[in-house]
């Protein structure tokens, strides 16, 4: 698969997140995120990476409330300059502002930055993943640069509607893989 392949195949699966209507989102990620919840590496994790959802993405955000409920500690993505992702505490969903992007991030004034050692457990966004753990992003390489900065005992689980996950996708030497992913209707562990 040629970069025009990934390109074509990232706005394909694009397209079929955002045709979804927002009860069919609702109802995936509660699904998806009811199966994280069972996982033994959410239960033991006390401070967790989680993405802030974007165009259709799963909806975090119950599983970020249901978190704080649970006494763990959040983290979100904030991108920078050089394509580098900070993390930092989200204490409170009012702290919250767009970005040039069009993603969620902490207002600058509201940043809390927590090193990337100190995650237990990464919730991580994609576009497309494979049945290796492969993922494809939104082509920026935000991620793919950042998930080399996590303890190498990190878990790393992708949350995706049953579609986003493909056979194969193509590789790159920097990509990085995925430990776990979860769907509406399957969890995938990756050897």
């Amino acid at each position: 698969m040629n970069n025009l392949e990934k390109e074509l195949l990232r706005q394909q699966m694009i397209n079929s997140r955002m045709s979804l209507p927002p009860n069919a989102v609702q109802k995936k990620s509660q699904a998806i995120i009811d199966r994280l919840f069972l996982l033994p590496q959410y239960l033991k994790a006390t401070i967790l990476l989680v993405y802030l959802p974007f165009k259709n993405e799963i909806d975090t955000v119950p599983l970020i409330k249901k978190s704080w409920l649970n006494s763990k500690k959040i983290l979100v993505p904030v991108c920078q300059p050089e394509r580098k992702l900070l993390l930092s505490e989200l204490l409170n969903f009012d702290d919250l502002t767009l970005s040039k992007y069009g993603l969620y991030e902490p207002q600058e004034e509201q940043q809390r930055p927590i090193p990337p050692q100190e995650v237990d457990l990464a919730i991580l966004p994609g576009v497309a993943f494979d049945l290796r753990g492969y993922r494809l992003g939104y082509g920026g390489g935000y991620f793919d640069r950042f998930l080399d900065s996590l303890r190498p005992d990190c878990p790393k689980i992708a949350l995706a509607y049953d579609f986003q996950v493909v056979t194969q996708l193509p590789v790159e030497e920097h990509d990085t893989k995925v430990d776990i992913i979860i769907t509406n209707s399957k969890t995938y562990y990756i050897n």
